[in-house]
């Protein structure tokens, strides 16, 4: 087989940053191949996705070194990469562009200046491929996180690539929805000769898969090996790269500080019913007490009307109907700066909630919008979430974990006492998920202090939680302890 990528000792500077996010990095791709790439958030993953994607510099711009090859041509002078590289990445909502399902796999297709014929023959074919025929008509917007990734890979596929360049496509899906796409890339690999190049946190179902794992770390490639080889050699070294089941649910101290179920409750949902448009209710008649000093994660399909609920907790939105309390206060009595120091929320996309020029104006901008001294604060947070040396660099220049982690900063430096989170492991690497399972003991360590979080990640919630609530189609269908769920 012939080499589809060469990197030879390739290395980059994006803009504004003193440290590279790639060091000397130097390997192939062969044509057909299956490779899982893994590391900890900032160890330069996407950077390589977006060199083989052709996205740097050209978008990206920043400083490149060393060669980058497609094909054996140099990859900048490889006019047709477009049609035979197809990039999907972590967020469906950043790529998606049509109102309608069927205008966004055609838009692609269209751009390449594909004929009308053909492009209605690849249209029906990805709809029968991806099983997505009965969404054709659909509004974008409407669909779930999983549909809305299909249909992502689906508008990539009509245009016909040879090979796919996957940016952790599941971050943002349930277990049954990440399932289902990995299973289709197994499928375009195995069945139809796909080059297929992975990037995942979720890696409990992929190593099935991967024929090679190239393990990045501070922006050096330290593994290029099988992925059965990684694996062995994993153990006692990366050890949270390698699958296994977790023991947290196990644990019985948490249900030994579940006490007093009918008192000191952080938050009520009395009735509470919303909907997206007058014809249709999309939670229905919430009933719900989240306790005081608890960690409780809210999970269920995509869809299920987990971000939603989140949304009506942090008073974004309104309820249809209902009410919804705050240690007995209803929510929409709370001042603005009243509210910043009561409850704490981060959204799915940290990119949303950054918008400053530098990290350390994000974290004064809090402090200015609760009415807080900084008093030394900003120091504490900078160095508790080791963001220290981006602190004169702007947000969107880092990495989606690095991000997360400015965002969680920016809402934990004003002390609220709810911490409101959705899918805050969303990008981090699995040797970053029990820092953050402590970082949220730390939290309710403080008298008062309570989290709520919504995560599709099982064995984060298993790390984490003491308290699970589980929805289905806009309705709460559990709501219990973890370890009665899992001994149930």
């Amino acid at each position: 087989m012939m080499n589809l990528f060469e990197l030879d000792s390739v290395g980059y500077f994006y803009p504004q940053r003193k440290k590279p996010s790639l060091q000397k990095v130097s390997f192939s791709v062969r044509e057909g191949e299956f490779i899982l790439i893994l590391g900890s958030s900032g160890s330069g993953k996407s950077t390589v996705a977006r060199i083989l994607g052709g996205l740097i510099p050209e978008y990206y711009g920043g400083h490149l070194e060393g060669k980058v090859f497609y094909q054996g041509k140099s990859i900048a002078e490889c006019k047709d990469l477009r049609r035979n590289v197809g990039i999907v990445f972590q967020n469906p909502e950043r790529q998606i562009l049509a109102q309608c399902v069927e205008n966004e796999i055609t838009l692609g297709m269209e751009n390449l200046g594909f004929p009308r014929e053909e492009m209605g023959r690849r249209l029906n074919e990805v709809l029968g491929f991806l099983n997505l025929e009965s969404l054709r008509h659909r509004e974008t917007f409407t669909l779930s996180g999983g549909e809305k990734q299909r249909v992502i890979l689906g508008a990539v596929l009509a245009m016909g690539p040879n090979t796919l360049i996957l940016d952790e496509p599941t971050s943002q899906l349930d277990p049954k929805a990440a399932e289902e796409f990995l299973s289709i890339l197994r499928r375009l690999h195995r069945e139809f000769g796909y080059t297929v190049i992975l990037i995942e946190h979720k890696i409990e179902h992929c190593y099935a898969s991967a024929e090679r794992v190239l393990f990045f770390d501070d922006g050096r490639l330290v593994v290029d090996d099988t992925a059965l080889a990684f694996m062995k050699n994993a153990v006692g070294h990366q050890i949270h790269y390698v699958p296994k089941m977790t023991e947290e649910f196990q644990e019985p101290s948490r249900n030994d500080r579940w006490i007093d179920q009918q008192r000191n409750h952080a938050i009520s949902c009395q009735n509470v019913s919303f909907s997206y448009s007058a014809k249709t209710s999309f939670l229905d008649r919430i009933d719900l007490k989240i306790h005081k000093g608890f960690i409780t994660a809210i999970v269920g399909e995509n869809g299920a009307g987990k971000s939603t609920l989140l949304k009506l907790l942090a008073g974004l939105i309104r309820p249809f109907s209902g009410k919804i309390l705050i240690e007995d206060k209803p929510i929409e009595s709370f001042l603005p700066s009243e509210r910043v120091r009561t409850i704490g929320y981060l959204p799915q996309q940290p990119d949303d909630f950054l918008f400053n020029d530098t990290v350390e104006e994000e974290l004064n901008f809090t402090l200015r919008s609760a009415h807080i001294s900084e008093q030394g604060k900003l120091e504490q947070i900078l160095n508790l979430f080791d963001i220290e040396p981006f602190r004169y660099l702007h947000p969107k220049a880092l990495s989606v974990g690095e991000r997360e982690r400015v965002a969680l900063a920016s809402v934990w430096i004003a002390s609220p006492k709810i911490l409101l989170l959705d899918e805050p492991t969303r990008g981090l690497g699995p040797d970053r998920r029990s820092f953050w399972a402590a970082m949220l003991r730390q939290f309710v360590s403080v008298p008062g202090h309570t989290v709520v979080f919504v995560s599709q990640d099982i064995e984060f919630v298993a790390a984490s939680a003491d308290h699970v609530i589980v929805m289905d189609r806009g309705v709460v269908k559990i709501n219990s302890t973890l370890q009665e769920i899992s001994c149930a």
